[in-house]
């Protein structure tokens, strides 16, 4: 339930910038970009969810970081496209229990370690995307 509900805000957020984009203007090449606004607005989303949303179920989440905080972090890193689909990747990888190393105690318990860079490695640093806001 709860990788369903940010999965449906992800895409909704996506689905909301390419429209207000295509209809901004009629500028086609716009929807093809980030806009620091649309990031905003999707880390905004994001921290909603994290805030209020998901403690409602308790503490479950067994990454290092959550998905939430990966996904802010991937889009801040990469843009909303591609911020989108590393997250949606990363809840798509979160139940595989063969994945998984050895699990890392923080704070919050023991926890299995999952950060981007393990995962955007084969972008390399010439991605037009990858220096960031």
């Amino acid at each position: 339930m709860r990788k369903t509900a940010l999965i449906l805000l992800l895409l909704v957020a996506l689905g909301a910038d390419a429209a207000s984009a295509v209809a901004a203007e009629g500028m086609y090449e716009r929807a093809l970009t980030d806009s620091s606004f649309s990031k905003k607005m999707t880390v905004g989303v994001l921290r909603f969810y994290k805030k209020f949303l998901s403690p409602v179920n308790g503490d479950r989440c067994r990454m290092q970081p959550t998905c939430s905080e990966y996904a802010i972090h991937a889009v801040r890193k990469h843009g909303l496209v591609v911020g989108v689909i590393l997250a949606v990747d990363r809840l798509m990888r979160e139940g595989e229990e063969i994945h998984r190393g050895l699990p890392v105690l923080t704070p919050n318990g023991l926890r299995y370690p999952d950060p981007l860079e393990s995962n955007d490695f084969w972008m390399g640093d010439d991605h037009p995307q990858a220096s960031g806001d």
